[in-house]
């Protein structure tokens, strides 16, 4: 969540660093593994992430590795506490030094962030992962690029890794920490200082499902709300593949984990993101299979239960269970006052 802030940062620097965010800690509290068909594998880490204030994020992880060497990462974030804006919300690796070049699909050449990205055409673009960097006079958070559909980090024999999107995402890759951004500059009222930046060697990868916009507030105002990130319960998926050849978008060969939900009358609705998807589920806390109760409908459900759910599509894997823990509830009724009629009203007032 965290990026070097920037000059137009400023404004939210302090509620940042008050609700703790800026050294989260992570704790592992659940996690499971399941073999699939094909020689997949697939398992699932939960890990709590709390900053210094006691809030944070529960990170829901589910990787599943293929017989190839891909690996689809499908990722649930819901934020714990009262929150902030963020900076941004995903992914960062570090890559082997030798992956010097790097080529996307999405907007370029140059950088852009959600609310500065018109003048950044969508194409394919390539440059050198030192070239991204932007020398600001202050270091700080550079080299975004926005609606990337695919990524490639490559060596000189053209070989690498391969990044595909399930959505769009933002993404960098760099020579430098946004804690050794931070280190390199000064803030404003403090004493003017140099502390030299040293790119590391390695290639600092963030695969971001957003990012905040930068607004004008160095000089001007804030971002715009509508390029705000607020913090709510996020869902993004990434391909990671082992990358030998042309460039070139492949769907990813899992389905898309279901939407599950109910509301204030106890309706239970689920919903598949993949295009001919089919829902099957379970209420007893079981992962369902292909065998169990398949969804058609919404339908109500008014006991406690621990609801699991899978998508499944031809020629794809199953998706990764979505899973909803209910508790015992009373349906909110609805009562039609088209037909009533009013007889009479008082109101007694004081004084």
């Amino acid at each position: 969540v965290t990026r070097a802030l920037t000059d137009n940062d400023k404004w939210f620097r302090g509620p940042f660093e008050r609700a703790g965010l800026v050294d989260l800690q992570r704790r592992v509290v659940d996690q499971e593994i399941d073999v699939l068909p094909h020689g997949a594998l697939r398992f699932r880490v939960a890990t709590e992430c709390l900053g210094t204030a006691g809030t944070g994020f529960l990170h829901d992880a589910t990787y599943t590795v293929l017989g190839d060497g891909e690996i689809v990462i499908d990722n649930e974030v819901t934020p714990i506490g009262n929150l902030p804006p963020l900076p941004k919300l995903g992914l960062q690796m570090r890559l082997d030094p030798a992956y010097q070049t790097f080529a996307w699909y999405g907007r370029g050449p140059g950088e852009s962030y959600p609310d500065r990205k018109r003048s950044v055409a969508i194409g394919e673009w390539r440059t050198k992962v030192a070239d991204t960097y932007v020398p600001y006079v202050r270091p700080q958070a550079h080299g975004n690029r926005t609606d990337v559909r695919w990524a490639a980090l490559t060596d000189e024999a053209g070989q690498g890794l391969l990044v595909v999107a399930g959505e769009p995402l933002n993404v960098t890759a760099t020579h430098c920490e946004p804690v050794e951004l931070e280190a390199s500059r000064h803030r404003a009222g403090q004493p003017k200082r140099r502390i030299p930046l040293v790119p590391r060697k390695e290639v600092i990868l963030s695969l971001d499902a957003d990012q905040m916009g930068l607004g004008g507030a160095s000089c001007g105002p804030r971002p715009m709300p509508e390029y705000l990130l607020r913090p709510e319960r996020t869902r993004f998926r990434v391909s990671l593949r082992p990358h030998r050849g042309a460039l070139r978008h492949v769907p990813i060969p899992i389905a898309q984990a279901p939407v599950v939900e109910r509301d204030r009358a106890c309706v239970v609705t689920m919903t598949s993101p993949t295009s001919g998807g089919r829902i099957h589920y379970t209420v007893d806390g079981v992962t369902p299979t292909e065998a169990d109760n398949r969804y058609a409908r919404p339908f109500v459900h008014t006991e406690a239960a621990v609801l699991r759910a899978i998508a499944t599509a031809p020629g794809r894997l199953p998706s990764p269970p979505t899973s909803l823990i209910l508790e015992k509830a009373r349906p909110l009724l609805t009562v039609d006052k088209r037909r009533w009629r009013l007889h009479g009203c008082d109101s007694e007032q004081p004084g």
